[in-house]
């Protein structure tokens, strides 16, 4: 019986052992990520709108092998698209600035 008791006592404290490492690791695992949020946070306060999105077209245009990238939004009344931003501003305009919303492109 009391050789029954300390093979569980013995199993007890490993299992408490384990879950003392665990609760380690997630601590770390916490206090890393409360760092990236805040070195997050402070790249967002020194950097722009602007210096943020022409950044994602440069990188998306280099990830998707692309000529030129650009940003369409809907207008106020969501009829139309209008073209917001671009990577590489056309010197002759062969498209519009705005597109309906039911164009086949933009479905």
């Amino acid at each position: 019986m009391i050789l029954k008791v300390k093979v569980r006592e013995l199993f007890l404290r490993q299992n408490v052992m384990e879950l003392d490492q665990e609760v380690g690791m997630m601590k770390i695992q916490k206090e890393a990520s409360w760092h990236v949020r805040m070195l997050t946070q402070e790249i967002r306060k020194s950097l722009d709108k602007h210096t943020i999105l022409y950044t994602t077209l440069v990188e998306l245009s280099k990830t998707l092998d692309l000529h030129n990238c650009a940003v369409w939004m809907p207008n106020e009344k969501r009829g139309e698209m209008n073209l917001t931003h671009e990577l590489k501003a056309s010197s002759s305009q062969k498209y519009r600035l705005s597109i309906p919303i039911n164009d086949p492109d933009v479905l």
